[in-house]
Order: structure tokens, then C-alpha cells, then sequence
């Protein structure tokens, strides 16, 4: 009777485990992280922790998905450049010159290497912002 009863818990057990990975698989696929941020200021702060962490993964995710294999070039001249450096911020200034999509976000520091000064164009797509691929 006990064994039946050990038996029926593990299966129980199993059951409920394999309940949470699919639920979780399903999570995953129908939320996928798209990247980006939530204005122009938190891309700039994730673009510079990236830079520093040397997270080429994390920086592809502040490229619009579509965009993320044409920048796979920016982003590896960006890591050699800027990589490990620790830059740390002390000034950002936004400028929203071509309406409420697109901005410039201007980056003012310091770095390992010297004086830190950069530009980045972002711009507002599905609701997030995303850092904006130059053309080569």
C-alpha cells in the first residue's frame, strides 16, 4: 500500500514538473524578449553596461530584431573599441530634433582610455526604443 501511495506522489510530481516546463516553454515563444528599452536614456545606460561587460549578446538586443544581423559588424568594431574600457557617464543629454521617435542621445565621460564622448541615434519602434544601425 505505501509503495502505491510513493508511486502515485511521484507521478503526481512528474506530472506537475512537466506541467511548469511547458508552461514556461510557452512563456518563452509567445513573449520573446525583444530588446530595446523604454526611452532614449535606458538604451544609452544598457548600451554603456554592455560596452563595459563586453556582452556582444546584449548589445545586439538594443538593435531592432530585424536589424540585429546587419549590425553584427557595427557591433564587433563597438567591442573593439569601447569593450572592457569601463566608461563611466557623466553626462547624457537627449535631443529630439526629428520628432517623438527619434532621438540623439549624446554620451559624455570617462574611460580607462581617456576622456569618453559619443552620439548614438535611437528611434521608437513597436513601443521600445532601439539604437539605430549606420549605414555602410
Amino acid at each position: 500500500m505505501a509503495s502505491k501511495v510513493r508511486r502515485s506522489a511521484l507521478w503526481l510530481i512528474l506530472a506537475v514538473g512537466a506541467l511548469v516546463i511547458v508552461v514556461a516553454a510557452l512563456a518563452v515563444w509567445l513573449w520573446p524578449d525583444k530588446g530595446g528599452a523604454s526611452n532614449p536614456r535606458a538604451i544609452a545606460r544598457s548600451y554603456v553596461q554592455t560596452l563595459n561587460d563586453r556582452d556582444s549578446d546584449g548589445l545586439k538586443k538594443l538593435y531592432y530584431p530585424s536589424d540585429r544581423s546587419q549590425a553584427k559588424n557595427e557591433i564587433n568594431a563597438l567591442l573593439s573599441k569601447y569593450g572592457g574600457k569601463k566608461i563611466r557617464v557623466t553626462r547624457m543629454d537627449v535631443v529630439q530634433e526629428f520628432g517623438p521617435d527619434m532621438a540623439q542621445v549624446k554620451i559624455i565621460g570617462t574611460s580607462n582610455a581617456g576622456p569618453y564622448t559619443e552620439a548614438l541615434d535611437t528611434a521608437k519602434r513597436d513601443g521600445a526604443w532601439y539604437l539605430i544601425t549606420n549605414p555602410t
